[in-house]
């Protein structure tokens, strides 16, 4: 099997291709981002607000906020918020792994021009 160098069509239709990828991967994280914020507010409110109300109700003012993250509500909120933020990490990683493919990709181009000077077709 002979290698063989892209040409430019290929190379930039290669260069098109990954910079979609990243610009859909960067649309994905700046989404995660928003609610990831959004979960963490809801859930900073309602734990605020049942505070106040198991405060209201007599329960001591120190066991008010254990005993409100452990109701179903407010436990709910808490993992939403946690896999929201936990999405900010995986659009990380995704991104990071397209930089990775497009320093490759960048290599793969510069092999290529290497070969097309050597003259070979």
């Amino acid at each position: 099997m002979t290698a063989q160098p892209l040409d430019y069509a290929q190379a930039k239709e290669g260069a098109r291709k990954i910079a979609e990828r990243r610009r859909g991967a960067t649309g994905k994280l700046e989404t995660a981002i928003k609610e990831a914020a959004a979960a963490e507010a809801e859930y900073r409110k309602s734990l605020s607000r049942r505070i106040v109300e198991l405060r209201d109700a007599g329960v001591a003012a120190t066991a008010c906020e254990a005993q409100a993250k452990g109701e179903d509500g407010i436990a709910f909120l808490l993992a939403e918020r946690d896999v929201k933020a936990g999405m900010i990490a995986v659009q990380q990683s995704h991104i990071s792994e397209i930089e990775g493919e497009r320093a490759s990709f960048h290599r793969l181009m510069e092999w290529s021009m290497k070969l097309n000077a050597m003259g070979v077709q």
